[in-house]
């Protein structure tokens, strides 16, 4: 007899054997999300492998009519227009990687299994491990990424106030107390305010 079972007797065990079995249908679920994930994944870098064998062996150039015409297919068949253009614009930059092009250099024309291998041999499993690598982002430095929140942290005054703390604890931790110190005196005025800043500093 468990804990449970001597506390409360057997009626205390009835919301653990339901949550036990909604916990159950949560695991096939997650089991089965993620068999679809593979299936996504599989699709989607299989039709990657097709379309660059076919911009390869067609020579089709960026921005031309025909990768107009492609990308006019694939919409016709069902694909998103904005699915359609990553698969035209993506291709392009992944048939010029230099394991993409050893991969086909021994074919009259290029097969897209042997792209497939070219994938699995680099580590590509997914669409966005493709994008990774044929437009890997730029590694921000710390003052960059503190740039790039203001752009969203900008919305108040205290908001404005804050991010010039963090960012010049970024720049130089020295600046801390200085920056510290400007907020409270902007604060003594009884309004902090970014307008106000200049006056004060005057002041």
């Amino acid at each position: 007899m468990n804990n449970l079972q001597t506390v409360a007797g057997t009626e205390a065990l009835q919301f653990v054997a339901i949550a036990a079995d909604f916990e159950a249908i949560a695991g096939e679920a997650r089991s089965a999300i993620a068999d679809l994930n593979l299936q996504k994944n599989t699709a989607k870098i299989t039709a990657y492998a097709h379309i660059i064998a076919g911009l390869i062996n067609l020579n089709v150039r960026k921005g031309s009519k025909l990768a107009g015409e492609i990308k006019a297919g694939l919409i016709e068949r069902g694909v998103t227009p904005a699915c359609a253009k990553r698969y035209v614009e993506k291709g392009h930059l992944a048939r010029a990687l230099p394991w993409i092009k050893d991969a086909v250099s021994h074919e009259t024309d290029a097969d897209a299994d042997a792209i497939l291998e070219a994938f699995a041999d680099n580590g590509v499993k997914t669409e966005q491990g493709l994008v990774d690598i044929v437009c890997p982002q730029k590694v921000l430095t710390d003052a960059e990424q503190v740039a790039a929140k203001a752009k969203g942290l900008t919305d108040s005054d205290d908001a404005a106030l804050q991010l010039l703390l963090d960012a010049a604890v970024v720049i130089n931790p020295d600046c801390a107390d200085v920056a510290a110190t400007l907020i409270a005196a902007l604060a003594a005025h009884g309004e902090a305010t970014v307008a106000q800043a200049p006056l004060d500093l005057a002041a």
